[in-house]
């Protein structure tokens, strides 16, 4: 899980933008591995293997250099890869094969070196994003990776009263 490929390739390599003002722009990225629940197999992958794309949206425009996002559309994008499917995961009501259940918020593993450089590509491309990050964690002590803890579980005796 922790392995991931960098990349490089032109921002519309294809050239569907025409006369758009970042013609040679470059994205320089990764492909980050995940676990998808086998319920979205056939939505948004097919197989164990296949990429697909994963966008993060905020509900502000923002800008990056002369391209200008609206609110809720892709502003981020970051290619992913599907390394495993499960029906089930102990731990992770999510992880289904069942459709349904993961119709109701579907899940999405991966490390927390993964999530962090997520996290920090957003802090670089947005500043302002960024700085609302510093002040966050500044106010809540991060746990590993500079990201914040976001559960803490207990395991109790099932006889342990509520003192």
């Amino acid at each position: 899980m922790e392995d991931t490929a960098p990349f490089s390739q032109l921002y519309d390599e294809v050239q569907v933008l025409s006369n758009q003002p970042n013609a040679n722009f470059m994205v320089n990225s990764q492909v980050i591995n995940t676990i998808m629940p086998s319920g979205l197999q056939g939505e948004i992958f097919q197989n164990s293997g296949d990429y697909f794309s994963y966008c993060i949206s905020t509900d502000k425009q923002r800008q990056m250099g002369e391209l200008v996002f609206k609110p809720d559309t892709c502003q981020i994008k970051y290619k992913m890869r599907v390394m495993a499917a499960p029906n089930k995961l102990p731990g992770f009501f999510k992880i289904s094969g069942y459709e349904q259940v993961v119709k109701h918020g579907p899940a999405m593993l991966m490390t927390r070196a993964q999530m962090a450089h997520i996290v920090d590509r957003i802090s670089e491309t947005f500043p302002a994003l960024g700085e609302v990050r510093k002040k966050v964690i500044m106010e809540n002590e991060p746990s590993s990776y500079g990201l914040l803890k976001d559960n803490l579980m207990v395991k109790v005796l099932p006889d342990t009263t509520r003192d």
